[in-house]
């Protein structure tokens, strides 16, 4: 799924998703790891959670869908720009939503150093 503003009321429209692999190292997982762990249950329950990382990480605004599930070598985004474009805070965050058996779908974003995360029903992304 991708919000790209052409498709129903909520934005959303089905469209093919790329495979990436997970980083081996990040010096964003310590602090993500963390940041899991003290809001699992929200993440859990589906509710949207925000993580200010106070350090300048070189991405740029934009939104995108992830699906974790068992495959230990990646996961799937909805992400429609080039796969080397794809911020590596939300690549290093889906090795960590992995490493702690959180599967299904997010809806993930960024700006201004700050990370939004919202596991959604799978299929249902607004």
């Amino acid at each position: 799924m991708v919000c790209d503003g052409s498709g129903p009321e909520d934005g959303w429209t089905t469209t093919k998703s790329m495979k990436l692999q997970f980083p081996r190292q990040s010096s964003f997982i310590p602090l993500l790891n963390e940041w899991v762990d003290a809001n699992g249950a929200e993440i859990k329950s589906g509710v949207q959670v925000q993580f200010t990382m106070n350090m300048r990480t070189g991405f740029v605004r934009r939104a995108a869908a992830i699906t974790i599930h068992d495959d230990p070598d990646g996961f799937e985004t909805d992400w429609k720009w080039a796969a080397s474009t794809f911020p590596s805070p939300l690549k290093s965050l889906a090795k960590v939503l992995h490493a702690k058996n959180m599967w299904g779908v997010f809806q993930v974003g960024h700006a201004d150093g700050s990370l939004t995360l919202r596991k959604v029903e799978s299929g249902r992304l607004d």
